[in-house]
């Protein structure tokens, strides 16, 4: 997926600790609401939303979770997301 660097240089910009107060936490209550903010910011185009929608429900869903705890947390803790391509969906978290 050519646009994924892309996509995951805005969320590192997202969630780094200089912006990550910003955040709204209901965009992380939900895979659908997490879908929708996306689809409004990091994937505008319509091939990379269906990347990302298409995602494996779990990992998105583990995804969702790590960055809802990172904003739940206080002080809220910085996030940084990493990529590789890869054949198959792979997911890695690390505290």
């Amino acid at each position: 997926m050519p646009g994924m660097q892309a996509m995951v240089a805005d969320l590192n910009t997202a969630f780094d600790k200089d912006h990550i107060a910003t955040i709204d936490r209901n965009m992380l209550l939900s895979r659908q609401a997490l879908l929708d903010a996306a689809e409004r910011t990091i994937a505008t185009d319509p091939a990379y939303f269906a990347y990302l929608k298409n995602w494996p429900v779990i990992q998105m869903e583990a995804i969702r979770a790590a960055l809802l705890g990172a904003v739940d947390h206080v002080p809220r803790l910085p996030v940084t997301i990493a990529w590789t391509a890869e054949y198959d969906y792979k997911l890695a978290i690390y505290d």
